[in-house]
């Protein structure tokens, strides 16, 4: 009976105080102030027409009309305030028929409008409120720039706003909840909460819909921020629908399951403690930027299963702690950038396959990431123009462009390092009269994998690699201009074979050290000079046969190291222009040594030349045309029969005198001794002016004889000593 006496006491009290300020009051005011004074709801949903609309008086039954000064009455008069309840001011279905001002108000209650109509907007600037409920109520314009609250704001249910609500700096200790909201303001920002603080989440999901911006800029969010769902529709071209620059999130930030975007979505230099998740939303916004988080930080970000990218997204200079995963995900924007994140930090993988698929230029220059970097079974196109450009990135673990992989563009990887394997099995690399896969200067620990079905229509370039393990070359399903260029590469281990092979004059190996050759592959010299003869014959270098050689003299095969060191001799004097003192090495003398890789050739040459010495001037003597170079030579005359040769002057050997005609230096009591005679032996051929006879015959052979002698033997003594090798 007490507290009955007591809460009649307080609602007379509150009315006779209304009565007082407002005089006669209206029955709607009447059962308000008794309401609010008993802690009950005074809800009028059920007495709404199906047919009204929030913002259309003339619909609205006039009992159901109250004033906005009768609100800030209550919230702000000393005596009225203390007459409300803990449980605060709780009205449905009522229109406040001006604006509601409560500016720097103290209200110490909950202020609850469900399905309510505020058609001239509400002000609650740098007020101080307990909570604030508008769930399902029609608003124009909310100014509520420094609110403070002390739990929750919820605008949910089909709240509508047109105009600007603005939260500016506000303060809200529990969740701002905007679930099935509309904010229209198609020619401005409908949502304005710059430096926002919120200690709990954020819900602007589940039919949230807003024509116009909604700016996050700065804010700090100790929960999560949850658009699932939401619709950011600006009607302004490429303005920005989302804007959470530099936006604190302690939690994750979900866009996704129906999140769709019409215009730019901003999350330059946002921070998220948590997972940024894009999975199965959409973001509109063609040839502008679709996505913009250029030195977004979080733990993983998910643009994934369904994600939907219609214009650039772009992540240059984010760090990412976790992984980025891309697979599923559609990137399109056909004449710029599909993704560009260029500088990205990623501590863990980087997924972009598995029907991942991207229409314009993927950009990770720059890029570390500290696992995988996998874009096996993905699709990046973006022809005549670069598909992929990843220079100078930095990759822990491996990188896979294979299984199912397509470019139809330049992959290019420039100063590239990747401290496990780069895997294109299976890959495709379409780039038809351009490099396919530009390397250049690329570093790799543990091999480069071009097998195993690898196709390619262009070319790809590995020149200035370095590539610690292994090139595999095997497989390989190329078109007939495809080249292979590996100039000045270094390669661990070579594994090839010949469907590995470009066709002749599109394989460049200047400069390519190998330190092995792998098992598989051939190591038969001749296969592996039809290997080097693949370059081009106007780029002919001696590197590549000095290379192999010397692998192969590293692997004990001595003999075919020299036979490719032949072949590039001869494949010299074939291919380039040559002095003549070249031309007489490559094309005579080198050859009789095996370019001073088969110097004992020269002395089988030699011996046979002494065998036919000895057979020719054995003759010589025999037919009286040898004769002893001095007069003391003779006894009984110098000519004729019955001349003998005396007893002290050396006695003519035909192979002595051979040898001592053929071997310069070397005197063997022949040479100086004894001379063919050019005027003895037959006549073999005469005309009025000359004459020639075996005699002469003989001379001229012996002037050869000493000539080869000279020439072989000292072919001989540089060959051994290995002074001229080509």
């Amino acid at each position: 009976m007490d507290r009955v006496k007591t809460d009649n006491d307080k609602t007379s009290r509150l009315l006779a105080f209304a009565k007082q300020k407002f005089g006669a009051l209206s029955e709607l005011e009447r059962e308000i102030f008794e309401a609010v004074a008993d802690g009950r709801v005074a809800d009028y949903s059920a007495d709404w027409t199906e047919d009204r609309e929030p913002a259309d008086t003339p619909k609205w039954d006039a009992k159901l009309l109250l004033k906005a000064d009768r609100i800030t009455w209550l919230c702000t008069d000393s005596q009225a305030s203390e007459s409300v309840t803990h449980l605060g001011i709780r009205l449905g279905g009522v229109r406040i028929t001006s604006k509601l001002e409560l500016p720097f108000a103290k209200i110490s209650f909950p202020l609850c409008f469900k399905n309510c109509a505020f058609p001239e907007g509400i002000d609650l600037h740098n007020a101080d409120i307990c909570e604030l409920y508008l769930g399902g109520t029609f608003t124009g314009p909310i100014r509520a720039d420094g609110l403070t609250v002390e739990h929750n704001v919820f605008m949910d249910d089909g709240f509508k706003a047109e105009g600007k609500v603005s939260l500016l700096g506000s303060e809200i200790g529990g969740v701002l909840q905007c679930n099935n909201a509309c904010f229209l303001n198609p020619a401005d920002v409908a949502l304005s909460a710059d430096d926002m603080k919120v200690q709990g989440t954020v819900f602007l999901s589940n039919g949230f819909e807003v024509r116009g911006g909604v700016r996050l800029v700065g804010a700090r969010i100790g929960g999560n921020l949850e658009c699932d769902g939401g619709h950011f529709i600006t009607e302004t071209g490429a303005a920005t629908c989302f804007d959470g620059e530099r936006a604190l999130v302690e939690g994750h930030v979900f866009l996704r399951n129906g999140f769709k975007a019409e215009g730019k979505v901003s999350l330059l230099g946002a921070r998220i403690g948590r997972s940024l998740d894009c999975e199965n939303a959409h973001f509109k916004n063609p040839q502008e930027i679709a996505l913009f988080a250029d030195g977004l930080k979080a733990s993983d970000v998910y643009l994934r299963n369904g994600f939907h990218a219609e214009g650039e997204v772009r992540l240059r200079g984010a760090s990412i702690n976790g992984s980025l995963d891309c697979d599923k995900g559609l990137f399109t924007n056909p004449d710029g950038h599909s993704l560009a994140a260029d500088g990205i930090n990623v501590e863990g993988s980087v997924f972009v396959g598995n029907g991942f698929h991207a229409e314009g230029e993927l950009s990770l220059r720059g890029a570390k990431i500290g696992g995988q970097l996998d874009f096996s079974g993905g699709r990046v196109i973006n022809k005549r123009r670069k598909a992929i450009s990843a220079d100078d990135m930095t990759v822990q673990g491996s990188v896979f462009l294979s299984h199912g992989f397509r470019a139809e563009g330049e992959v290019c990887l420039h100063g590239t390092t990747i401290n496990g394997g780069l895997e294109c099995q299976e890959g495709a690399f379409i780039n038809p009269g351009e490099d396919a896969i530009a390397a250049y200067a690329l570093k790799v620990g543990s091999g480069v994998f071009l097998c195993d079905k690898f196709s390619v229509e262009g070319n790809v370039c590995l020149s200035n690699a370095t590539i610690h393990g292994q090139l595999v070359c095997t497989n390989i399903q190329s078109s007939e201009n495809f080249m292979l260029d590996l100039r000045s590469a270094r390669v661990g281990a070579l594994w090839d074979d010949e469907t590995g092979w470009p066709r002749s004059g599109k394989l460049l190996l200047h400069g390519l050290i190998y330190d092995q050759i792998g098992k598989r592959s051939s190591t038969d010299f001749k296969r592996r000079i039809e290997w080097i003869r693949l370059q081009p014959t106007e780029l002919f270098r001696s590197q590549p046969y000095e290379q192999l050689a010397a692998v192969f003299r590293q692997e004990g095969q001595t003999e075919d190291a020299q036979k490719v060191l032949i072949a590039k001799a001869k494949d010299r004097a074939r291919l380039t222009q040559l002095t003549w003192p070249e031309k007489c090495w490559y094309h005579a003398f080198g050859k009789i040594i095996g370019y001073g890789y088969r110097p004992w050739r020269a002395f089988w040459i030699g011996l046979t030349v002494i065998m036919l010495g000895w057979i020719v001037f054995g003759y010589g003597f025999r037919a009286d045309i040898m004769t002893a170079t001095q007069d003391r030579a003779y006894v009984g005359g110098s000519s004729g029969r019955t001349r003998r040769i005396a007893q002290d002057y050396p006695k003519f050997d035909p192979l002595l005198y051979s040898v001592d005609m053929f071997v310069p230096v070397v005197t063997l009591h022949q040479a100086s001794y004894w001379l063919p005679d050019a005027n003895r032996g037959d006549e073999l051929f005469r005309t009025s002016r000359f004459a020639l006879l075996t005699g002469s015959l003989l001379r001229y052979y012996l002037m050869l004889h000493i000539v080869m002698g000279w020439i072989l033997t000292t072919l001989l003594i540089i060959g051994l000593t290995g002074l001229i090798r080509s």
